[in-house]
């Protein structure tokens, strides 16, 4: 959620994800993959604590093979809708206000899946949808001290198995993100930020309850971005570098990733 947690009003979102990653030489077969991802969201206010989110990635995974052959696929992906109720809402803590919200919710299985993408020599996450149900869990707390702030992220998702009996790996990420505001003029607010970023997925499993081979990984990111806020309209960027990582058993590398959003609040 990033500083997203930061803003409390409704808003319609755009934003992109490019997340790369590539083969380790002497492992596998000297493969670079990107895995693009439009994502179209909204965060809409029923009350004055409750909330609805809801999102809808495209996702574009692209691979590159040591022979220059490329391999893609792209689609509408699976839906996430995340119920968010405030537990405290601007509190007092001294000097410094504090801002928590918890939410659950569901993924469902929209995107393409093809139990026999391994017929393609891709593997299962190269998947546009997980073909599965999951359960989803977050947690954000927000603290500010005048134009200074602290946003501490943390959510989870429990997949459940695909439609072929597959088990895709479960995944936990948490974020610390510090962030400070500043005004450009009467119209404008910009909002320079830096972080760290956390990540696990568990090993999959095949049917027969077999771990399968060069799946999970865990990643330690530092971040850097800024937003622009001007009216109603918030525009954003920021870019996150692996600092500590191990991937499908240290056969890949993750490599820098991008992101940028643009939001109108309402």
């Amino acid at each position: 959620m990033g500083l997203l947690s930061n803003y409390r009003t409704n808003y319609l979102s755009i934003g992109w994800q490019l997340a790369p990653f590539r083969s380790i030489p002497g492992h596998g077969l000297g493969s670079a993959d990107q895995f693009h991802t439009l994502e179209f969201s909204l965060r809409y206010h029923l009350s004055d604590r409750f909330k609805l989110l809801a999102y809808q990635p495209y996702r574009i995974n692209r691979r590159m093979n040591n022979d220059q052959r490329v391999q893609q696929l792209k689609g509408i992906s699976d839906t996430r809708i995340v119920a968010a109720y405030t537990l405290i809402k601007d509190a007092s803590l001294g000097a410094v206000n504090v801002f928590w919200e918890t939410g659950a919710g569901v993924k469902l299985p929209v995107g393409a899946y093809n139990a026999r993408i391994h017929d393609a020599d891709l593997p299962e996450n190269f998947n546009i949808g997980n073909g599965s149900w999951a359960y989803l869990f977050q947690n954000n707390l927000v603290l500010t001290y005048r134009q200074l702030g602290l946003v501490v992220n943390g959510a989870y998702q429990h997949q459940r198995p695909s439609r072929s009996d597959y088990q895709f790996g479960h995944q936990w990420t948490g974020q610390l993100l510090l962030f400070a505001e500043a005004r450009l003029g009467n119209q404008m607010q910009v909002v320079p930020n830096a972080g760290l970023t956390l990540e696990k997925i568990t090993s999959d499993y095949h049917p027969n309850g077999q771990s399968v081979a060069g799946t999970g990984g865990r990643g330690i990111f530092v971040s850097s971005g800024i937003n622009f806020k001007a009216g109603s309209w918030i525009i954003g960027a920021a870019a996150a570098l692996p600092v500590n990582q191990s991937y499908s058993k240290d056969e890949v590398e993750a490599r820098p990733r991008l992101t940028s959003q643009i939001l109108f609040t309402f």
